[in-house]
């Protein structure tokens, strides 16, 4: 009986192993097949997506360099290492934000923005010499593993740079040399130009917010050279007609090549790096990564997976991406909607690098109706200084401009002896404020005279 239970216990062991044995190989088998068919969906991602534009190779973005005489960005990439040598300190970026926002600073604000100012004069030429030059070329590596390996990405930078000529611009305005801070503001127009050759949605975004910034510059000399005919006449010839709105979709294919190069540099850091050594950091948290560190089945397939979700919504996005706001906004609610589940751990590697391109979107009319409401309160300034009074209506001075916004005539008022001239802005239902009241919602718009509201509190300007 002993050798007879022995011999069981041996058989039902011998049993149990083939059963268990059975049951990973089902699990490897059932592996497989998810793997294979994760595989085959992001091969048909990346068929899609090339035949719809996308490049997947960032090697393509290299262009031959622009002749060294016009060519902006050897000069933007110096400035770029003097400002990681010798960056901007928080009390810099303050005065410069007072300096370029939408109110008028004080005389204090003015004289502290004459020490920043002198301080940063070598910058300032620096910065001159690059928007004298017509094109730019940031010279990224695109196609090697690190592009930006010679110097830090261009797109946030560039705003100081416009800061800080608008800041002068600012300054010069203020001593009565309108013609220079004119041609100052203007030069900011081409910062914005140069943003875009970084390429990518946040050199898109750059470009947006660098135009908004140049025209609310030319507001603010607008506002200090109102009784100065000569000053509006310069305006209003330098306002551009209208400014080239950036192709965003393109930006967001660019921006999917940048994305699906550093995803797949990721897969092969994993598989032959040292994943053990993954941890949490202050912008991602690796650590859920180390379960696929010795099987590069799992790995692989869970790397397609992410990228198929990763190219299906930047597709989708990217097919509405030059679209008006409102006919973008429903379609991209519902494939934010639609991927929502692509922000659970399954998905870790795609949940960081996304973005939200509605306010690219958003912004794109904005900078047009700046264009116009700064065009309309200079005819206005100049119509008034002709014939002493502002007119009735828009429509006196000629045709009446359109609101970008909702493609209707810009709306315009008398306000005792002055005027306000205003968009309906995004939601459409701005109505030009109080010269008495700071509005809690904004527009692109003018009003003159200024109001107490944008001038800084111990501003002893005139307020008639």
């Amino acid at each position: 009986m002993k050798r007879l239970a022995i011999v069981l216990i041996v058989a039902a062991s011998i049993w149990l192993g083939f059963v268990v044995a059975g049951h990973f190989q089902a699990i490897k088998r059932q592996e497989a097949r998810v793997a294979r068919q994760n595989h085959q969906n992001y091969l048909n991602e990346l068929r899609l997506a090339r035949v719809e534009g996308f490049a997947l190779d960032t090697s393509s973005f290299n262009t031959p360099a622009p002749p060294a005489g016009d060519d902006a960005g050897l000069i933007y990439n110096q400035i770029f290492v003097e400002l990681m040598t010798h960056p901007l300190s928080k009390e810099e970026r303050a005065v410069l934000w007072i300096a370029t926002g939408r109110r008028l600073p004080s005389p204090s604000d003015v004289t502290r923005t004459r020490v920043v100012l002198a301080e940063r004069k070598d910058l300032l030429r620096r910065i001159h010499q690059a928007t004298a030059r017509s094109q730019c070329d940031f010279h990224i590596q695109w196609g090697s593993p690190h592009p930006y390996a010679d110097f830090a990405q261009p797109d946030w930078k560039m705003d100081d740079l416009a800061r800080l000529i608008s800041a002068e611009a600012l300054i010069l305005a203020e001593d009565g040399k309108f013609d220079d801070a004119i041609r100052d503001q203007v030069s900011v127009f081409r910062i914005a130009d140069h943003a875009r050759a970084a390429r990518g949605v946040s050199s898109c975004s750059s470009n947006l917010y660098i135009n908004a910034r140049a025209l609310r510059g030319l507001q603010l000399i607008l506002r200090i050279g109102a009784d100065h005919p000569d000053a509006v006449t310069s305006i209003l010839k330098n306002i551009p007609a209208k400014r080239p709105e950036p192709s965003l979709a393109r930006a967001m294919r660019d921006q999917t090549t940048i994305d699906l190069m550093h995803l797949e540099q990721l897969r092969q850091q994993i598989l032959y790096g040292r994943p053990n050594q993954l941890v949490k950091t202050e912008f991602y948290d690796w650590t859920p990564l180390r379960k696929f560190s010795h099987n590069s089945l799992q790995w692989n397939s869970y790397v397609d997976a992410n990228l198929t979700a990763f190219l299906q919504r930047r597709r989708e996005e990217a097919a509405v991406a030059d679209e008006t706001y409102a006919n973008a906004r429903p379609r991209l609610q519902a494939s934010s909607v639609r991927f929502q589940k692509y922000s659970d751990p399954n998905y870790l590697l795609i949940k960081d690098i996304d973005f939200d391109i509605t306010s690219n979107i958003r912004n794109r009319p904005q900078v047009q109706a700046l264009i116009v409401t700064t065009q309309t309160a200079a005819k206005l300034l100049l119509w008034k200084h002709v014939r002493g009074t502002f007119p009735a209506q828009l429509s006196a001075m000629g045709s009446s401009p359109i609101d970008p916004y909702n493609a209707k005539p810009l709306h315009y008022r008398r306000e005792g002896t002055g005027f306000v001239v205003y968009s309906v802005g995004e939601v459409g239902t701005f109505d030009g404020g109080s010269p008495t009241v700071k509005s809690k919602h904004w527009a692109p718009m003018f009003r003159y005279p200024t109001p107490p509201y944008d001038l800084a509190a111990e501003d002893t300007r005139s307020k008639s």
